[in-house]
This record gives structure tokens, sequence and C-alpha cells, in this order.
């Protein structure tokens, strides 16, 4: 949080940047929503200097808390602040559709420490349960040895009264 990061500054405790120059390094990356081809490409081509086995890794799904505002960004002038699927959904978002959530995509490398966002969409909504209830009956149509949740099972979908406190189903339900 700003007032954390202003706290270990003032005490001493990091040697961190000043405020301003952080925003004036996040100013000059250009940063989209939806999917970047770039990072892709970028990805293929350090994936094809590593072995099989350090290839394989996870597509992480998270969803964060975003405040509701709109601006304008004076260098494009475009709006921040709003619902943006990048290409996908030009021209239809208007001022009222200011994001409070935003998905994050990030994939991890499994043998790597290799860790990196791929996407982040704003949006107004949150993810429902009924998706993971979609995720999990879609999800048992195929093979044991070929889920894609293997660990997700009918307790966690339908919770009985002892079950819906359980830290342990509900980590295994986001991880």
């Amino acid at each position: 949080s700003p007032s954390s990061y202003k706290f270990v500054c003032e005490n001493n405790i990091l040697p961190l940047p000043c405020i301003r120059t952080i925003r004036r390094y996040f100013g000059l990356v250009k940063s989209s929503c939806g999917f970047d081809k770039e990072f892709f490409e970028a990805l293929r081509k350090r994936l094809d200097n590593q072995p099989i086995q350090q290839r394989h890794g996870i597509l992480m799904l998270d969803e964060i808390s975003l405040r509701e505002s709109a601006s304008v960004c004076s260098q494009t002038l475009t709006y921040k602040g709003l619902i943006d699927f990048g290409n996908e959904a030009k021209g239809r978002t208007t001022l009222s559709d200011k994001a409070n959530h935003g998905l994050v995509l990030m994939l991890q490398m499994f043998a790597d420490s290799f860790r990196q966002p791929v996407a982040v969409d704003p949006d107004k909504n949150l993810v429902k349960w009924n998706h993971i209830q979609i995720l999990y009956e879609t999800d048992c149509k195929h093979p044991a040895a070929l889920r894609v949740c293997p660990k997700l099972s009918n307790a966690h979908i339908n919770l009985a009264n002892t079950n819906k406190m359980r830290v342990r189903l509900a980590t295994q339900v986001i991880y």
C-alpha cells in the first residue's frame, strides 16, 4: 500500500526509489489490456532454448480488487479505468463502465522460477461460483487422467454445512 511504502522509505528500512521515479518508470511502459502478441513471441523464443522438461507450466487465474475511477491519458487521449478486453471489444464501453475488479492470468513454469503475468482484464463483475460449477461439470466428462482440475471433487462444489468453513476445500478450489 502507499502508506506502507512511505513508512519504509521514511524510516530507512529499505533503500527504495522515490514515488515520482516509480511513476516515471511506469509512464515509460506501454501496457494495455488483453493479450500481447509480442509477449507470446518472446515466450516462444525463450522456451525454444529450454529443455523439454522446463517447458511445462501452469496458467493461473487470480482476481484483484480495483478502485473505481476513470481518467484520461494525456499521451494517447484514451480513457483509463474502464472495462477493457483489449482489441476484442473496442468501442463498446462507456464512461459508466468503470472497472472494479481485474482478472489476472499468470504463467508459472514448473521446473523454473520463471513467472510472468500474461494478461490483465479489468471488469465490473466478480468470477461467479457458477463458473466454478460449470468448470467442474465439464471437467468430469473427461477421463480421470485428462482432467484439468483433478483435485476438484463433488465435495468442493456441493458443500454440506460442515464443509462450508473448511479452509482446505477453499484452497483446493483456488489452486
